[in-house]
């Protein structure tokens, strides 16, 4: 991740990233084929909205996490895609267990972290959250001889979809990318956030439901 200086002075966290969709005979073989992994971690993240839909009408996504005893809030809004290859805005803080609660159920406190600053800056007049629905991820990292770290996802979404992913946050894209393409696996670029396909996924349980 990178940082640049935006015009008001406040540091903007790009992440640059290699996003690949696999299907699950490509993410068994990648459990090999990466090598000895660094351990695996079950991620919950919780997705947040304003209620009138702001963020995702803007390609935009505020993410609680739970990670063990860790808890994170995320801002993200995309900037770029280019086939694979992702950059992204994402501001990120660490929240207790009584804030991530409060977020969770739909408070927006005036408390000077980051994720916040930004949502209010980017939409004005933003008094209140509405919980949107939880995804189930679970992640595997890999170091890669680039000295970067490939993530293997396995997403489970509502209406219990599987998903898979291969992700590598790079500033050396199309290294890795050759070090990729030697593993034995066909790597399809990735259009879509987990976010997106996470709203995908609400739509399409609502319309079994």
């Amino acid at each position: 991740m990178r940082y640049l200086g935006s015009p008001g002075g406040v540091a903007l966290a790009i992440e640059r990233e290699l996003k690949y969709r696999l299907d699950e005979v490509a993410y068994e073989h990648l459990k090999t084929a990466l090598g000895k992994s660094q351990g695996q971690e079950l991620q919950v993240n919780l997705y947040l909205d304003t209620p009138e839909g702001r963020l995702s009408a803007a390609h935009g996504a505020l993410r609680l996490r739970r990670e063990r005893e860790t808890r994170t809030l995320t801002y993200k809004r995309g900037l770029s895609q280019t086939g694979s290859f992702f950059e992204i805005l994402e501001l990120e803080s660490e929240v207790d267990e009584p804030l991530w609660q409060a977020l969770a159920s739909g408070l927006l406190p005036e408390l000077p972290l980051e994720p916040l600053e930004r949502l209010r800056q980017d939409f004005p007049g933003v008094k209140q959250l509405v919980p949107l629905g939880q995804v189930q991820n679970l992640r595997i990292r890999y170091p890669l001889p680039t000295g970067d770290t490939a993530e293997l996802d396995r997403t489970e979404f509502p209406g219990g979809g599987l998903d898979y992913e291969l992700e590598v946050e790079t500033e050396r894209p199309e290294e890795v990318e050759r070090h990729l393409h030697t593993l034995g696996v066909i790597l399809a670029p990735q259009s879509k956030t987990k976010f997106r396909r996470f709203l995908e996924a609400v739509g399409r349980a609502r319309e079994r439901g």
